[in-house]
């Protein structure tokens, strides 16, 4: 990892061992340029099958991260994310999916007569600070992509989800 005073104090917290790859040495970034020549194609593959844009990128990035942290490589018993917080029970969802959600009362305090439920596209898990999954997840309602740009080079200006 990065130098950085914060990486050395959670690597610290978490036994982790550190190393430090060597200053202005691109060679020595092969491990995070690994990292990211996954999480950049994941990322693209997210939008291109939810026919989202680009400007909605940080959801569809932390999306796959949290995704491919919660799959079972190779048969294990226990996920990186689970050998890290401990067992958790989490229903995964692919980024774009279709769901039916119940909208937070902060948010939309329907009529009595109203379903329970809403139609939304699954965007992300709700994260606490410390990275550990809250119960809640981040959606948005279908009737907020009526009118909306879908073009995957339109900015955040044209696509306010």
């Amino acid at each position: 990892c990065d130098a950085h005073a914060s990486l050395i104090k959670i690597c610290a917290q978490l036994g982790i061992h550190i190393s430090h790859s060597p200053p202005a040495r691109h060679e020595g970034n092969a491990v995070i340029e690994r990292k990211i020549g996954v999480m950049l194609p994941g990322t693209r593959a997210c939008l291109t099958v939810a026919g989202h844009p680009n400007c909605v990128w940080p959801f569809a990035a932390h999306c796959f991260g949290v995704n491919r942290m919660l799959w079972r490589h190779g048969g294990k018993d226990e996920s990186p994310y689970e050998r890290v917080n401990g067992e958790v029970d989490v229903e995964t969802f692919a980024y774009g999916q279709l769901v039916f959600y119940k909208p937070s009362p902060t948010i939309l305090k329907p009529a009595k007569t109203d379903p329970p439920l809403r139609v939304g596209v699954f965007l992300d898990y709700y994260m606490d600070p410390r990275g550990r999954f809250t119960g809640q997840y981040v959606c948005c309602d279908l009737s907020n992509f009526i009118g909306q740009s879908l073009h995957h080079r339109c900015g955040p200006e044209n696509c306010a989800l």
